[in-house]
């Protein structure tokens, strides 16, 4: 009984800390920072990397993701113009 009890809350803990990068990544691209957005989102990746890739907020964070941090950081590249003939 206590083992489960103790797996229970080292699970709940773990949901706390993923829960947490995401709102992380999610504040860090409110105001266009993307370079921290995109650290927190791969940093959450990185907690990730051997889940099941069917877990709907694992599947909504990429969607995120390649929404928000790297259309953005495609958005704001420096537009060269084409060479004069």
């Amino acid at each position: 009984m206590r083992g489960l009890s103790y797996l229970a809350s080292v699970s709940a803990a773990f949901h706390k800390r993923i829960l947490v990068r995401i709102g992380l990544a999610r504040a860090y691209t409110i105001p266009g920072d993307t370079a921290k957005s995109r650290t927190a989102y791969q940093d959450l990746f990185a907690l990730w990397k051997d889940a099941d890739p069917d877990i709907p907020i694992l599947k909504e964070a990429k969607a995120e993701y390649a929404k928000r941090v790297l259309s953005s950081a495609l958005s704001r590249r420096v537009k060269v113009p084409l060479a004069l003939k």
